[in-house]
């Protein structure tokens, strides 16, 4: 795919999340492998933060931190997808 047609397969995605909170599930499915990219790395960076709290929570308090789940990560990365599209 050249660059011409990445860019303005970006910029239809923009304009169609532009101004959304949440975002359809029939829309998510349109803007293929770009989405599932996004949802990916959010999904490691949520992971990230928090094994960073919990390791600043040991270091500040001394406390052992909770175990971090699952749904902590994806509700950790549902967040940041929000903020990101909306």
């Amino acid at each position: 795919m050249s660059k011409k047609s990445k860019k303005s397969e970006q910029e239809e995605v923009e304009q169609e999340f532009h101004g959304q909170e949440e975002v359809p599930q029939q829309e998510l499915q349109m803007s293929g492998e770009t989405y599932i990219e996004l949802k990916v790395s959010l999904l490691n960076m949520a992971k990230d933060l928090l094994q960073q709290n919990a390791a600043m929570k040991w270091e500040i308090e001394k406390k052992y931190p909770k175990e971090i789940t699952c749904d902590e990560v994806v509700d950790e990365a549902h967040k940041l997808l929000n903020f990101v599209l909306g």
